[in-house]
């Protein structure tokens, strides 16, 4: 039994001298190596043809689905925020209570920007400050909600 090198065109991006090959290495067992060790494996508990999961695979598996989710609750809130900071900032509600409460980052306004990259950073810090905050808040709601779930 050994191992020999198999040279093998990738789907990769083509380069000066044509494509990208990747190396592959195959083993050059008999059929006799192949039912020993079978039977070997089958004596373990190990199924050939289920990849095994270590303990780290599963952890790791379960913190992308987990980072997926909070990721999904940061983007949904936050897009929540924006369109409450837009709304506020069309309708122009006349107590300020409200502007502060739905639209906190708003006080960066009271700057009072006069050139056009002045204004536009205001807006940039005003409403993207309003993403954050809205999502920070989604994020911990959504995981808060994940662990009163299950």
């Amino acid at each position: 039994m050994g191992w020999r090198r198999v040279p093998e065109e990738s789907q990769g991006p083509a380069t000066d001298k044509g494509r990208v090959v990747a190396e592959t290495y195959v083993c050059d067992a008999s059929k006799s190596d192949q039912a020993n060790e079978s039977t070997h494996n089958e004596s373990l508990g190990i199924n050939a043809e289920k990849p095994i999961l270590w303990e780290n695979d599963r952890d790791s598996r379960a913190m992308k689905i987990a980072r997926r989710k909070s990721v999904r609750w940061f983007l949904a809130a936050g897009f929540v925020g924006l369109v409450a900071a837009l709304l506020i900032a069309i309708l122009r509600p006349a107590n300020p209570i409200i502007i502060l409460l739905f639209w906190p980052t708003s006080i960066v306004g009271l700057a009072d920007p006069t050139g056009f990259v002045d204004q536009a950073l205001t807006a940039v810090v005003e409403f993207g400050g309003n993403f954050v905050l809205y999502g920070a808040f989604g994020a911990a709601a959504g995981a808060a909600s994940d662990r009163i779930q299950g």
